[in-house]
């Protein structure tokens, strides 16, 4: 098991990732959690990466095989809430918020907002014309001087990315 975090990301302390030198089902290859660039984790993170063969006699691991369905991946400029769960195989999309004490069960959209226990997509945090341009820019792969002297903290969205593509026009 491998953690990867992004540029100025971070995870509140504590979190927990058990992988115990467990494979992901059918390979011989460790889960991984990668988080992307810009990403802000709240404590308690869970991230779930073995499962217990409960098709077995035991479920315990010195008598049954355990396994991994796959890497974690949180994108760019994600925001996950406190006490979150997310397990293994899942795919978090850059921009998407997840809500405290969720547990995410299934991929999440890029710009999604998720809660709940199993975690559900309550809205998006904007429209599908604006995510498609913010995932064309992919403004996340800047420095964060250059974000602020375009006017990243800023509501007007559209203003932004119409900054942003004026500065680099070739995002294309």
């Amino acid at each position: 098991m491998s953690l990867s975090i992004g540029y100025k990301s971070y995870i509140n302390e504590p979190y927990f990732s058990g992988a115990y030198g467990v494979r992901i089902k059918n390979t011989n290859e460790a889960p991984n959690f990668i988080i992307g660039r810009y990403t802000s984790i709240g404590k308690n993170l869970q991230l779930v990466s073995t499962h217990h063969n409960y098709k077995s006699i035991s479920t315990h691991p010195l008598f049954s095989n355990q396994f991994s369905r796959g890497h974690i991946n949180i994108g760019n400029d994600v925001w996950i809430g406190l006490n979150v769960t997310i397990m293994d195989g899942i795919l978090i999309g850059d921009g998407a918020v997840i809500g405290a004490n969720c547990v995410v069960t299934k991929d999440v959209p890029p710009y999604a907002i998720v809660t709940g226990n199993p975690g559900k997509i309550i809205k998006y945090r904007f429209s599908q014309e604006i995510i498609d341009q913010l995932l064309k820019i992919k403004w996340w792969n800047k420095h964060e001087s250059v974000l602020l002297e375009l006017g990243i903290n800023t509501e007007d969205i559209q203003g932004f990315i119409d900054k942003f593509n004026k500065r680099f026009p070739d995002t294309d």
